[in-house]
């Protein structure tokens, strides 16, 4: 019978995903002994949330095992399919932050309202049927399998949680493949103390006819191995080496990654490549031809070839699995953090350390003092004596022990752990404190070998045998942030100042320029450190959805997020609020007083150290390269975009990550309420989220604020900003013509308003009539213009397949982001002869100069410009058979570039799908403001649709969600708008056949969307207009698919075309606001 999951929704409305945290919390102690019967009775739970195992048969399973490195290689392995278009699951363990990140779907994990939902409809269906309740791992897998199941993945990724054997995750009966990554000796207690004993439980994953792949391992491990794979009659191949791949040679992306990462890398190319061609029926594996100087086994090396070369390589470089081999700056601190716990991982961590920390010492000033601290603490039964013998040879200043305790008067629902006790954590920290200690000492007496071995202990709260303790500075703390607010020596803003730090500032600490912390944790506390600062997790779409949900609401303002947004939009209507003079220098003198009524002045926005940047086209995309250049370098980022894609809270965000809904709740009252106090009149929506933008970096004390003008420049409220440290200018070109004018000229000189007298400017190549004004203007507030050089003429980014896939202007807004973060750099340091270094003389006094195409800090600067994306820009979004194509052109010429960028990579993606599939390709089409979509729907007919789709920027025809919404606009005028474009579209379609398309365009000039075309004969073309962007993409996915609402009524009936159709490429252009529609529709699933 099949469950009713619905009622069971209801009657649980009320739990909040902290009461689910907590039941979850109390299953950590339930255990059995015999492990056969663990297996046993997990199964027989999966049945009481009524999955079988032909259930988990058709997840389409790929099981993963290992000592080291199973963690990164199911990422690796589930962002490489991701990025080839197929749903993906992926079950991992332990968390970072939150226990809903062990659960994903296409890499991003549950919400927490998903989380919570399938949390009681798993747990009441236990409780009800089960005497004894499962464990807490044993629960969460099931939990996983059943969200896999019910969200209808196309893989699900599923990573061992200990050993393989006897893990709970082995009721996967059919895998369609597994791996093994680097074996060695850890959890000795469960596995066994060698590593045939240990090799043996991994091999447990191996089944009947299965295909299994391993990285290279020791003899004794790859013998085990081999026997298992032969009695199980299970194929076993082995990873080639990642040098082999011709991909990858020479390939800077991949330059600055640990032989181990490249290892893990290796083995998930291979695992998805299989995974791909059992899925399309190839059971052959292609074993390589040649034999590699690394893999001497009798096991077959598969062939190192890649298909979707450029997927796989955006894949493994965008992607980063958190707390291992991570590097976090803050200030003048950079944590290397790394959740190595066995000897063999701490061996490479040191490696990776010594080599990364004299890499950075390098790049500092040579008077400036660098300290080292170690930051240590373990869990479980193992040998922490052995593992700080190896930390030693890193020769540290300091070392500080801390229990997995995140603030010492607040306990984290998600952090919890009821096996453990405060008292006995703090004494496994003291314990180590003086092993550490004795470790000194007798290092410098000689007798450290003869402490080992009076000292070989496996129980973490034995004291060492020794009455001598060395001097060395060493500290004990009660929590994370006690310890991390004493390393930065109380300087970090970020960190509760509050709390009463008991140990001195050692004379090393205080005098120290740089300090350098290696935090050696089980993984769990090392989310503490990212959290803190404030970072990006995985990708963009993530931060915005995922990283600061549970930031608590500040008392001044019980008021809700949505009363915080619906209050925003009241501001829209400039017709009812008359904030500002006709005179257009009147509304930068508004916007002035507004900023003094919040409390701040000129001049502390000159302390903001601004980098504002104008344009027609790309200033967000560089705005946001720029941004992503200069966190990746450490310093603290405020950045102010528009419009928003999803949530109004984007347009503000510290360190990239958008503002958390409390912190905008917060933030916004208190602006709001000094306004209406002290305001006669308020601002509109965007000068109030102006002047907030400021007053937010104001407080969170950032390094630098990166401003996106949001019309023009001249006029524009942000260009009450008087010092910049560097202005860049994008590329220009016509639009907005009913503020700016309807030349380049006049455009060019409203967005050369935003030069200063004394600062810098930087323009991207623009065409003449622009170039004249730009420099005339820059000559007339003696500002010092230069031109940012062509991407082609780095040399580091040549040949570089990392950008080999990107469009022309996006290369452009990139170079121009590097050299804007470089003179900001330069001018932060005082440097102000490092920003003119020019590429060569010029030929005139007149002619602009050219900049140097140099990077410093080049493995950082190629991290940030390829492992972000500034979403809704050339983005590719792929849902089953459906392919998006998202781009908000808007403008003549940036619809032509779209049309360019779309008709490429359709035709990329058509030659990769097999010959006989019928492929439709759809425009989705709207547009706002005062703009000629006739136009723009003339350039669009070249791309030759099949079918035409318009709707206006409303998600959802029964639902209003308060971030979309438009006050200035009426259904009413919208649907009109949209009923004019397909008109036009079906006139055009009709004219170009019947050759009168030159007449019809001349016809039917107009600026006023909601004129209709002088034309009485429409053509027939298969054409529709829909209520909503949800309606519109139902009826395009033919029905299909899931994530959409499917109680909604659809009007057309679906054309044969579409129904026979294979794949459909949909194209959805005309607005930023239509694909950010697309985009919060989605927002739970891509």
């Amino acid at each position: 019978m099949e469950h009713d999951s619905s009622k069971e929704i209801g009657s649980n409305y009320r739990k909040t995903y902290e009461d689910a945290i907590v039941k979850l919390n109390l299953l950590q102690a339930n255990k059995s002994q015999d492990p056969e019967a663990k297996l046993n009775f997990v199964r027989s739970c999966l049945t009481d949330i009524n999955l079988t195992l032909g259930d988990l048969d058709k997840l389409s399973v790929i099981h993963i095992a290992g000592t080291k490195g199973k963690g990164s290689t199911c990422a690796y392995t589930q962002s490489i399919l991701h990025h080839k278009g197929y749903k993906t699951g992926f079950f991992s363990s332990p968390h970072l932050i939150e226990v809903r990140e062990r659960i994903r779907i296409n890499g991003v994990p549950l919400s927490k309202e998903d989380f919570t939902k399938y949390f009681w409809i798993c747990y009441d269906q236990l409780l009800e049927k089960k005497e004894q309740m499962p464990s807490y791992f044993q629960f969460l897998t099931l939990m996983a399998f059943y969200v896999f199941h019910k969200e209808d993945v196309d893989v699900a990724v599923i990573e061992v949680g200990l050993g393989g054997l006897y893990d709970c995750t082995n009721i996967v009966e059919n895998p369609i493949v597994c791996g093994i990554t680097h074996l060695g000796i850890d959890h000795v207690n469960v596995l066994g103390n060698s590593l045939e004993s240990i090799a043996a439980h991994k091999a447990g994953i191996f089944k009947t006819g299965s295909i299994a792949v391993t990285a290279p391992q020791k003899e004794a491990a790859m013998k085990v191995l081999k026997q298992t794979a032969t009695d199980k009659k299970c194929h076993l191949y082995l990873s080639p080496p990642f040098s082999s791949y011709e991909i990858v040679k020479e390939n800077p992306a991949f330059y600055n990654k640990e032989p181990f990462e490249y290892e893990n890398m290796a083995l998930a190319i291979q695992l998805s490549r299989i995974w791909m061609d059992q899925n399309r029926g190839d059971t052959t594996c292609k074993v390589a031809l040649e034999e590699f100087e690394d893999c001497k086994e009798t096991i077959p090396v598969l062939d190192p070839v890649v298909e979707d070369v450029n997927k796989v390589i955006e894949a493994l470089t965008s992607n980063q699995w958190l707390g291992r081999v991570q590097v976090v700056k803050r200030h003048n601190i950079t944590y290397y953090l790394d959740g190595a716990h066995n000897e063999d991982s701490i061996k490479l961590c040191c490696e990776w350390f010594k080599k990364k920390s004299a890499e950075e010492i390098r790049f500092l000033s040579d008077n400036q003092k660098v300290v080292k601290i170690l930051m240590f603490n373990i869990t479980g039964a193992r040998n922490s004596l052995a593992l700080l013998d190896h930390l030693m040879e890193c020769n540290f200043d300091l070392a500080v022990f801390t229990p997995n305790i995140c603030y010492s008067e607040e306990v984290l629902c998600d952090q919890l752990k009821l096996a453990v006790t405060t008292q006995d954590a703090n004494k496994v920290c003291q314990t180590n404190e003086n092993f550490w200690r004795n470790l000194q000492c007798n290092r410098s007496s000689g007798d450290k070998d003869k402490f080992l071995n009076n000292n070989k202990y496996n129980e973490p709260n034995q004291q060492p045998n020794s009455g001598v303790l060395a001097e060395s500075e060493t500290h004990v703390f009660e929590s994370i942030h006690d310890c991390i607010f004493w390393c930065s020596q109380g300087k970090d803003k970020a960190l509760d100042k509050s709390l009463s730090i008991k140990s001195s500032m050692p004379p090393i600490l205080e005098e120290a320029d740089h300090v350098q912390i290696l935090a050696k944790f089980a993984i769990n506390p090392i989310k503490y450190l990212i959290q803190t600062q404030n970072t990006r997790i995985q990708h963009t779409m993530e931060t915005l959805l995922y990283q600061h949900e549970n930031t608590k609401l500040t008392a001044s303002d019980e008021k809700s997020y949505d009363e915080t947004i619906k209050t925003l939009n009241s501001l829209q209507n400039k017709k009812k609020i008359q904030t500002q003079a006709t005179n257009k220098k009147d509304k930068l003198v508004f916007i002035r007083l507004c900023l003094e009524n919040v409390g701040l002045t000129l001049k502390e926005l000159d302390n903001l150290s601004v980098i504002h940047v104008a344009g027609t086209k790309g200033k967000g995309s560089t705005c946001f390269y720029t941004e992503c250049i200069l966190r990746n370098k450490g310093q603290k980022t405020g950045f102010f975009s528009s419009p928003h894609l999803i949530e109004v809270r984007e347009r503000i965000r510290i360190n990239g990550v958008p503002l958390s809904k409390g912190d905008f709740t917060k933030y916004f009252w208190i602006c709001y309420n000094l306004l209406l106090k002290k305001n006669e009149q308020m601002p509109s929506y965007f000068q109030l989220l102006t002047v907030m933008a400021f007053y937010v970096f104001h407080k969170e004390a950032v390094s630098v604020a990166v401003i996106e003008v949001g019309l023009g420049g001249l006029y524009d409220c942000t260009n009450i900003v008087e010092n910049p440290v560097v202005c860049g200018i994008t590329h220009l070109g016509i639009d907005h013509v009913n503020v700016l004018g309807n030349t380049l000229e006049s455009i060019a000189a409203h967005k050369a308003g935003i030069f200063k007298p004394g600062s810098i400017a930087v323009t991207v190549p623009q065409k003449e009539d622009a170039m004249k004004i730009l420099k005339q203007t820059a000559t007339n507030k003696n500002c010092s213009l230069y031109l940012s050089p062509p991407f082609s003429s780095y040399e580091i980014f040549k040949e570089n397949p990392v950008f080999c896939n990107k469009e022309p202007l996006e290369l452009e807004n990139m170079t121009l982001a590097v050299q804007l973060s470089r003179i900001w750099m330069d001018r932060r340091k005082r440097d102000t002869t490092s920003e003119v270094a020019l590429a060569e003389s010029v030929d005139s006094e007149e002619a602009i100069p050219f900049l140097h195409p140099v990077v410093e800090d080049v493995d950082r600067v190629i991290e940030a410009l390829t492992s972000n994306q500034w979403l809704g820009r050339v983005q590719i979004v792929k849902r089953h058979n459906i392919t998006y194509y998202l781009d908000g052109a808007h403008t003549e010429e940036s619809i032509m570039l779209c049309c360019e960028w779309f008709k490429k990579r359709s035709a990329e993606e058509i030659r990769s799908l097999s010959d006989n599939q019928k492929v439709v390709k759809i425009l989705m089409f709207n547009i706002t403001g005062a703009r000629n979509s006739l136009d723009l729907l003339n350039h669009l007919k070249e791309c030759n649709f099949d079918l035409a789709v318009f709707t206006p920027n409303i998600c959802y025809s029964e639902e209003v969600i308060t971030d979309q919404l438009k006050h200035a606009v009426t259904t009413q005028d919208a649907n009109k708008v949209c009923q004019t474009n397909e008109n036009f579209w079906r006139n055009l379609q009709c004219n170009k056949s019947c050759g009168d398309k030159d007449k019809f365009l001349n016809n039917n000039k107009y600026n006023e969307p909601n004129q209709q075309p002088n034309s009485d004969v429409l053509a027939e073309s298969e054409t529709h207009v829909f209520e909503s962007i949800h309606d519109c993409i139902y009826w395009c996915s033919q029905s299909k698919d899931k994530a959409l609402n499917k109680r909604l009524s659809i009007q057309p009936s679906m054309p044969s075309i579409l129904e026979e159709a294979d794949h459909v490429q949909i194209l959805v252009t005309g607005s930023l606001y239509l694909v950010g529609g697309v985009l919060t529709i989605f927002r739970d699933s891509i």
